[in-house]
């Protein structure tokens, strides 16, 4: 199992991100072999990471992760939904950074090291 983690930059409210990514980017996700979970988390720092001075916006962090049964359909669901992401939120998010990681341990997904994987 693998998970995409991705991270992107975010101006406007968390709370709307994430519904319209419920209400539109979901469902796509859940169309696509392989697909396993989706989370999505919001930096609530409040750290100001635009230019300092009068009239900077504060830009956020987000991080999306998706979790897939493989790399290689990971990366065919994620195509899937790029083209709807691109579509609805290019004006809400800008991306900064993709890793695709080993799933090792998650009580959700029922994934643990103690437990033997046979081919």
């Amino acid at each position: 199992m693998v998970a995409r983690m991705t991270t992107y930059r975010f101006k406007f409210d968390a709370h709307a991100l994430a519904k319209k990514a419920e209400e539109g980017l979901l469902p796509i996700l859940k169309e696509q072999s392989g697909f396993r979970a989706y989370s999505l988390f919001a930096d609530s720092s409040g750290i100001q990471r635009g230019p300092r001075g009068m009239g900077a916006q504060q830009i956020r962090q987000v991080i999306a992760i998706t979790v897939w049964e493989s790399q290689s359909e990971a990366k065919a669901g994620i195509d899937a939904a790029w083209d709807w992401v691109r579509e609805n939120m290019s004006d809400e998010l800008e991306w900064t950074d993709t890793q695709f990681v080993d799933v090792l341990l998650s009580t959700s997904l029922g994934v643990s090291p103690s437990v033997s994987v046979t081919s």
